[in-house]
């Protein structure tokens, strides 16, 4: 029974800690074989969506090999 009771206690807080998410490193562009102009016309459509009333607003994210290399967040939550 103490056994139980130790085991118990070693294993029930690694079992309940929070799984902390892993970082995504965040690099240049050029560092993974993308062209920084190419990406920034991510961007130019999304606004002229927003302007166009198409959406409220964006978040966009482009990885190459587990990598970020764009990362926006672009208009609102709600257009009211």
């Amino acid at each position: 029974m103490k056994f139980l009771l130790a085991l118990t206690a070693l294993v029930l807080p690694i079992l309940a800690a929070p799984l902390a998410p892993l970082p995504v490193p965040t690099v240049k562009p050029e560092d993974v074989g993308l062209s920084s102009e190419r990406l920034a016309l991510i961007d130019r459509m999304i606004e002229r969506r927003i302007a166009a009333g198409d959406v409220a607003g964006a978040v966009t994210i482009v990885a190459r090999n587990g990598k970020v290399a764009h990362h926006s967040a672009k208009g609102v939550v709600d257009l009211e």
